[in-house]
């Protein structure tokens, strides 16, 4: 019953509340395939907060029946339905527990439309942090508006993470060694920032810097 956590069904309230009353057109259709037998009870309570026609879009399959008429083929293509839920696409995920990084696509691979294909090395790298030797990223914003995110887990100690801009060219900067987006091809240190640059002149701190300890996951 641990699913039935209090904090987490309001959270869950909260968010559908704020979603029909933002963005009521955002949700196509959402499917639901072999839900869990406390899956019921949980509906029965969520359901009523939820907006009939919102409510309408939800599709829940339990046991085999989303492989027969009126089942997910009717929604996706066989291309793109896993393997084990009766499609084409062989996934390599192994059921149950969470997606190992190292499977996780680009965004230039979900922008392919002819084939789609994984990175023949994972977009996360390893470094090693110590005081006075930083491990620095550089990322190109070409476009205005542009969202930039990071993700990244503390193995061990604990680091504190800063963001900066400037619109100067870090002077050690090495193209092989930046990628675009913005993970590094090396696990080596890299410093960028120049020891004659002055933070407030030639560099600016976008965001108070984080103190993240160890154990922790980054996003």
């Amino acid at each position: 019953m641990r699913h039935l956590w209090r904090p987490g069904v309001k959270a869950l309230l909260r968010i559908i509340e704020v979603v029909e009353a933002n963005y009521p057109e955002t949700l196509g259709r959402l499917l639901i395939v072999r839900a869990p037998r406390v899956f019921p009870v949980l509906w029965t309570l969520v359901s009523p907060f939820i907006n009939e026609n919102t409510r309408q879009k939800f599709l829940i399959y339990s046991g085999n029946n989303y492989q027969g008429p009126g089942g997910i083929a009717d929604y996706l293509d066989r291309e793109i339905i896993p393997d084990f839920l009766g499609g084409e696409c062989v996934c390599n995920i192994p059921e149950g527990g969470l997606i190992p990084k190292s499977l996780y696509q680009t965004d230039e691979d979900a922008e392919m439309s002819d084939h789609i294909r994984l990175w023949a090395e994972t977009i996360y790298q390893s470094a090693w942090v110590c005081k006075g030797a930083p491990h620095e990223i550089a990322v190109e914003i070409l476009e205005e508006e542009s969202v930039i995110t990071w993700d990244f887990d503390i193995l061990r100690g604990d680091v504190v993470f800063s963001l900066f801009h400037s619109k100067l060219a870090p002077e050690n900067r090495q193209r092989d060694t930046v990628l675009a987006t913005g993970s590094t091809s090396t696990s080596s240190n890299v410093q960028l920032i120049g020891k004659n640059w002055t933070l407030g002149v030639d560099y600016s701190m976008v965001q108070t810097s984080l103190t993240c300890r160890e154990g922790e996951s980054i996003q």
